[in-house]
Order: C-alpha cells, then structure tokens, then sequence
C-alpha cells in the first residue's frame, strides 16, 4: 500500500520534485506503490503461523531469533534484514514457528532435524500461500532464500493483472516493473486509464471567481466540472501540473515509447485493455487524490460542441498499437497480443498515416479476442464517406480472431423514431455496413453486438459467415428498420438463428429495437393499437404507453437468456412467432456481469 503522504503546504508543490517521483517509482519493487491490486480492499482472511509444529526442543523463534540461528548455522549475515527493519510489523505479531536448521555437533540424538530453509523451493513456495498480506510482506523481508522462494505466488498475486494511470510516473513504475527479472515474468495483462481530471476545469480562488451564468466560452458547451472548493493552493498547483503532464504523455509521441520499452520486455504479456470505471484501482489513483483532493478517474461533463483534438482513448490506443507492433526482444521470444479491449475510440478519425496497415497488421495479427467501442465523436474531420473505414482497416488485421464484442455509439443528436431514412444516415448504420460489404469474420465462437443500427438483412449477413462455429450470441440496443412492406423485422434473424446456427449454446437478448419503438417477449399479443410517431425514447424516458405497460413492466419482457442447446432451440421456437413490437421502451439497470462474463475475461 502507499505510504501516508505530507500536506503540501503553500509554497510546496511535491510532484514537482523529481527526486520523489523517483522514489515513488523506486517503491514499486517493495511492498508499496506498485502493489496497489485491482481489489486492495478484499484481502483474504489472515491466518496465524503460531500454531504451526515446534522444534525439538518446543521452543519458537520470531524473526530477529531465527535471523541470528541462521547466521550461528553458517548462513551469511547479508542476508537478514537492516534497513528495513524499522517497515516490518510487530515480531510478536508475526512470530513463525519453525523447526532448526541442523548444525552439524550440536545435538547427540538420532533423529535429524530440518529447517525452514532446508525444505524443497517447492514446499516453501507453497507455505506462502497461507499468509495473509502483511504476513507474506514481512516474510520476504527475512532472507534472500525466503524472497526468491516467494515470487512464484507472490508474482502472480500483485503483478498477473496490473492497471496504470497515464502519467510519467506511472509509466516509469511500469517500465521498472518490466525490468525486473522475476517480476516481468508474471505479468499477463495491463490495462490503462486515459482519464486524468477529464473535463474538469482549474479551480479558481474567491478573488477571481466565475460569476454565475458564466459559460464555458465554447458555443453548446457545458461548463466543466471544477475540483472540489475546500483544494488547497498547493492542490491547484498539483492539478495544474498533473493536468499537463498527463496531456503532454498522451498526446505526444513519449507514451508510444513508453508502451513499447515495457511490453517488449513482458515475455507472457497477453491482454492490453481501457478501463474508465471507477470500480477499478490503477496506480497512481490515491497518490494524486491525497495530493489534490479530487479522483483523477472521475469525468466532468462531456462537452457537447466540436473539438480539433482526437479523445484520450483513441491515443492510447493509437500508442498502445504502436507498441504492439514494435520489435521485441529475442531473447524473450515473447508472442504477439492476443486480446484488447478499448473504450469509446474514435477510430474513424484517425487518419491511415496516424496508424499505417502494416502497424496494425503486426500489432493485431495474433489477437483472438477483440472488443472495440467505436465512436463518431466530435472531432471535425470525421464526414460519411469515412464513417468505418477506420473500423473495416481494424477487421482486415484480425485474420484468427475467435471472439469479438461491437459496440457503435450512436450519434449525439439521434433521429426521431419513425425516421427511417434518418437512421440510414447516421453513423451507427453506415459504419456496420460498411464492416459487412468489406469483410467476412468466419472463425468467431462468440459475438457481443451493441448499440448497432442496421436492417436484418446486413445483421444476417454478417452474422451468417460464422453460423457455423458461433457458440455464444449476446446482442442489446440492436435497431432493426423495417423493409418496405416488411412489419416483423426481428422475426427473420430468429428464424435464421434457429434454423443455420446448429453449434449455438448461450444466447442474450436484451431491449432489442425495431423503427418506432422495442420488443417484448410474451407468449400472447395484445390488442394492436394505432401507431404513432415519438420521440426516440432514449431522449424521452418519461413516455409510456397506457395500453402496453402492462406488457413492459418486467424485466423479462424485454430480455431472453438461454443456456445450452437444447433450451437455445426452446426459447427460438417460442420467439420466433412469440414476440411483438409497440413503442415503450422501459430501459432496467442490466447485470453488467451477464453481458462481459465469458468475453471480457473479468475475475
């Protein structure tokens, strides 16, 4: 865990001092800084070693006692704690007994007796195992024996699954990390934070404080978020400086290098991955909030108006396939990726020369599971004629892929339900389409698509050229628009589903769409009702239909969960006639863990 941080006082800014982040770095092969796991707060129950065998003669040894038995029995002094002993918690605390080493003369007696350090690496490494955090702390703490017999555990447990924030800092704790010749080898998968005080504005003191009603000077902006009001003078220095090197990092070509000089020295590193939530722990998080008092994760308002700078995760991701793509070292004969997961990317955005083919072809050539969240956004130079070819370019290097989840973020200004040709012309739809005429996915086992618009026949197609491996469907805030004619859109991708994919055993529907409105699945159709043109609800939640509430006032009427085959077959001989569309659509809090369980490897 980090150590207590100073107040900053006013005339005292600590990020600035390059010695501490030095020393924060340095901390990252010890106990501190650098273990900060993805759930600090869960630590596992604490088990006592004072109850463990005696030696021969009953006695039991703390550690300061068996550092001097090791030291009479001829092992070298070097190894015992000095320096940091002062870290170390109680001995009383965390006395260990164990039986003592032999020494050779000192005992008359036929049976022989065996110390800690005599036992097979194998044996010691389990005993590690047992001990609660600060236990296995304070033991690798005794001897160079115990810490090297150590990392097979404690390597997996603090270093398989590490995520950072996009500061220098950071960056050097990950790159020392890789450096180190135990640690780097247990490191599986990094993720990354590319928020850091997003959208949230300097503070400003009483004196020149903004009046209200003041705008953001930006035309249909909001105003950003500003950090709390108690930030001290100091605090707004650290946020300043913090703010500015984070955006220097990411939006300069440093954080590709940076990227690039740890993973081609993580020989088993495997999934690269975004997370923006708030329910995950990157490093750094609690060092700046102690020193600014705000959670660097935390997002002000998304402004609304358009920007000339690409998002902070579409250059992550730009660096973090740059980085994919780069040599690696031979003599770590480390594989290519072969899972990344993204968030909110503006990949249609990005120029080819901002990331060539051939890059993305080596960065991507091994990946077997992809999740991409596409996003329009607002950057000027984003028009229809380029709506998804940077998506297409994506698909075109992913020739093994074997899992894939989808999601296109609609349009921030969506058209009206009822508006077909609108919805034709909006990034949702023209980007899938896209996909769909310029590459075929034949390898997949499970699909995730969201937030897609699109017609059944593109759906069908691009979903046939893997009807027969796919295993696994999970599809939410899917729009279908209806052919000419045509007033059951879902119908027909049910009815392919059950009749051309014979291999699938999952399936996950949730608030399917159609052109004015959603789908429920129950058994009998109510009595029709006129249609009428609304808003989209999505933008008028409060809209309810009088006559079909009913029909919508339980989750299951709008989600479908099948397990194994044969259900898989009973729930499409249900849907396929047992389905029927009005206007409502009541939006329920979804259990996320149902929509990323077998995709997004959580733990």
């Amino acid at each position: 865990m980090e150590p207590p941080a100073k107040t900053p006082s006013d005339d005292e800014f600590p990020l600035t001092d390059e010695d501490e982040v030095l020393a924060e770095a340095e901390r990252a092969n010890s106990r501190d800084a650098a273990f900060e796991s993805d759930e600090d707060d869960k630590r596992p129950a604490k088990h006592s070693l004072k109850h463990r065998k005696p030696n021969s003669s009953g006695r039991q040894f703390s550690h300061n006692q068996f550092k001097g038995q090791r030291t009479a029995a001829g092992t070298s002094s070097s190894d015992s704690v000095t320096a940091t002993q002062a870290r170390m918690p109680d001995p009383e605390r965390t006395s260990v007994s164990i039986y003592e080493p032999s020494q050779q003369g000192s005992q008359s007696t036929d049976m022989t007796t065996t110390g800690l350090l005599d036992l097979p690496a194998e044996l010691v490494a389990h005993l590690f195992t047992y001990l609660d955090t600060d236990s296995l702390f304070a033991t690798r703490l005794t001897s160079k024996h115990l810490e090297s017999a150590s990392f097979s555990y404690f390597g997996r447990r603090f270093f398989r699954k590490k995520g950072f924030l996009i500061t220098p800092d950071a960056m050097l704790v990950l790159n020392q990390i890789a450096a180190h010749q135990e640690l780097r080898k247990y490191v599986e998968h990094l993720w990354f934070n590319p928020d850091c005080y997003t959208f949230v504005r300097p503070p400003r003191f009483p004196d020149d404080a903004v009046e209200e009603g003041e705008d953001s000077g930006v035309e249909g902006e909001e105003r950003p978020r500003r950090p709390g009001a108690g930030i001290t003078r100091a605090g707004i220095g650290a946020y300043k400086n913090t703010v500015a090197r984070h955006e220097h990092l990411l939006y300069g070509p440093q954080l590709g290098y940076e990227l690039a000089s740890a993973f081609r020295c993580l020989p088993n590193l495997a999934v690269v991955g975004m997370r923006r939530s708030e329910d995950h722990e990157p490093w750094g998080r609690r060092k700046y909030q102690r020193l600014i008092g705000e959670d660097p994760r935390v997002l002000g308002p998304i402004p609304s108006g358009s920007r000339g700078v690409l998002s902070g995760p579409t250059m992550l991701f730009t660096a973090i396939v740059h980085a994919a793509a780069a040599p690696k070292r031979t003599e770590l004969t480390r594989t290519g990726l072969k899972r990344l997961y993204t968030d909110a990317v503006e990949i249609d955005n990005l120029h080819p020369e901002h990331i060539f083919q051939d890059k993305l072809n080596a960065a991507c050539r091994d990946l077997l599971y992809l999740e991409i969240n596409a996003s329009k956004g607002s950057f000027k130079r984003g028009t229809p004629a380029e709506y998804g070819q940077g998506l297409l370019r994506l698909f075109q290097a992913v020739p093994h892929l074997r899992e894939l989840g989808l999601q296109i973020f609609p349009d921030l200004a969506q058209p009206v339900a009822g508006n077909a040709e609108a919805w034709r012309k909006a990034y949702s739809y023209i980007a899938f389409q896209r996909i769909v005429e310029g590459v075929q996915l034949t390898n997949l086992t499970r699909l995730k698509l969201e937030k897609i618009t699109t017609t059944p026949e593109i759906l069908k197609a691009f979903i046939s050229a893997s009807r027969t491996s796919l295993m696994s469907l999970k599809m939410r805030y899917i729009r279908l628009l209806s052919p000419p004619g045509t007033e059951r859109p879902w119908q027909k991708i049910f009815e392919f589903l059950r009749d051309s994919c014979s291999n699938l055993a999952y399936l996950l529907l949730y608030n399917l769409m159609y052109e004015f409105g959603g789908i429920a699945f129950v058994e009998e159709t109510p009595a029709s009702k006129p249609v009428q043109v609304i808003q989209d609800p999505e933008f008028n939640p409060g809209y309810t239909d009088p006559g079909t509430e009913q029909f919508f006032a339980q989750y299951e009427h709008i989600a479908l969960e099948a397990k194994g085959r044969d259900e898989v077959e009973k729930k499409f001989a249900e849907v396929v006639d047992g389905h029927w569309y009005r206007k409502p659509i009541i939006s329920y809090a979804m259990d996320e863990s149902l929509w990323h369980t077998d995709t997004s490897d959580e733990e």
